[in-house]
């Protein structure tokens, strides 16, 4: 997504020797693409907003108006498709899938009753890697 024209990157962590994950800020332009599976996890935080976006996974789509602050979460393993229809500035997190299967490996096997959290750690996390 970072490629596609009109694509303006505020700041990026090339440079940095993070191994785990990279990280972005950018102004999108309006823009249609279909986009190749990836090994890693991409978590895309909206700084500003509100914007419609469509969406296409699985050959099935969604559209909807998605407000500043929200977090979307593109699995790896899966083509997908975007349909953004105005400009929005974003934060891209892409986290290194060797990272996620290490944390598995020390994940005790059995676990409780998912626990219902507040989005704020990880908008906190995501806000200081665009800083």
């Amino acid at each position: 997504m970072l490629a596609q024209p009109g694509v303006r990157i505020k700041a990026c962590s090339d440079g940095r020797d993070w191994t785990s994950l990279f990280t972005s800020v950018q102004r999108e332009m309006p823009f249609e693409g279909t986009f190749n599976a990836s090994r890693d996890h991409l978590l895309v935080l909206h700084r500003d907003g509100p914007v419609q976006l469509e969406s296409r996974y699985d050959r099935n789509g969604a559209r909807r108006v998605v407000p500043a602050g929200a977090i979307h979460l593109i699995s790896p393993g899966e083509e997908f498709g975007i349909h953004l229809t105005s400009s929005v500035e974003t934060v891209h997190v892409y986290v290194r899938r060797s990272v996620l299967e290490e944390v598995a490996l020390d994940t005790p096997r059995t676990v409780a009753r998912p626990a219902h959290t507040s989005p704020a750690p990880l908008l906190r996390t995501m806000r200081s890697c665009a800083a």
